[in-house]
């Protein structure tokens, strides 16, 4: 080999290695794509109308490679706590789903591990899923892998997030983020957290309820916890007999029967648009 084809050999082989995909390893790393992240996908629909950026906005979803999914489930002209309660159960009760699907869907449907949840005034990010997915396996006392599937537990025996949102806002000003409550305050704290800091870092924070506008929630918590799962109740939120919306509820009642635990991916950053006037916080 001559000394000219030497250099343009040693030139194309430094090139090949400075492709995009060999200076971002770390991202797919972050993801934990290579772990089950098969999931059902549930929408309560409310009314009619569903705004265009929020459709556009699940196409440009980034889908975990190669792993199952559902198409979307939809409830229609339902209250929205009975809604969540009949599109959970066709994901965990195969006898139920067989009603309203045929047997080989119905058994992708209750094969998947875990149920995503998205509404109709939700913008998601490409990284609704994968982010959501990277957080939920993620131990939040010591940031090992879960690894034990059966017990969702990290190799040091702790336990891991039983679902996890991205961070969202109310529709006021000041927006106030939907990460309600410290764990440390006792089960019944809900007050909004602060959440700058984490955005900041990207972090995921522990709350004592998250909201199910784009959320990751594992199936088996749903096989051990009482019915109805969700349930709105019109009452003082502020006190452990108070009421709460279906999302809260459902977070306060898996909390005490299960011990169940809950984030919010910071990383993960949704809008929630007025549809009246098509502002977006």
């Amino acid at each position: 080999m001559t000394a000219e084809a030497l250099v343009k050999t040693t030139v194309a082989s430094d090139l090949a290695e400075q492709g995009v995909a060999f200076k971002n390893l770390d991202m797919y790393e972050e993801t934990k794509g290579w772990l089950d992240q098969s999931f059902s996908w549930v929408i309560p629909t409310v009314g009619k109308f569903i705004h265009w950026d929020v459709v556009d906005s699940w196409d440009m979803v980034d889908m975990p490679m190669n792993q199952s999914r559902t198409g979307r489930l939809r409830a229609k002209n339902m209250e929205v706590g009975e809604a969540y309660n009949f599109l959970f159960r066709l994901c965990v009760d195969e006898e139920f789903c067989r009603r309203h699907y045929g047997p080989e869907y119905s058994a992708m449907i209750q094969a998947t591990r875990f149920v995503w949840t998205t509404e109709h005034d939700n913008v998601l990010p490409s990284n609704a899923v994968t982010g959501l997915m990277a957080a939920i396996y993620t131990c939040p006392d010591c940031g090992q892998t879960i690894t034990d599937l059966d017990g969702w537990m990290c190799p040091m025996g702790h336990h891991g997030y039983d679902a996890v949102s991205g961070l969202y806002f109310t529709k006021t000003i000041p927006p106030r983020p939907m990460a309600y409550g410290n764990p440390k305050n006792g089960p019944d704290d809900f007050k909004c957290q602060p959440v700058k800091e984490a955005v900041a870092e990207k972090k995921t924070i522990e709350v004592n309820g998250i909201g199910l506008g784009c959320s990751i929630w594992r199936k088996d918590l749903f096989r051990h916890l009482s019915n109805p799962w969700f349930e709105t109740i019109q009452k003082d939120n502020t006190t452990g007999t108070g009421g709460g919306t279906q999302d809260l509820t459902a977070c306060r009642k898996a909390k005490a029967e299960l011990g169940a635990r809950f984030g919010v991916a910071t990383s993960v950053k949704v809008g929630h648009i007025d549809l009246k006037t098509g502002e977006r916080y």
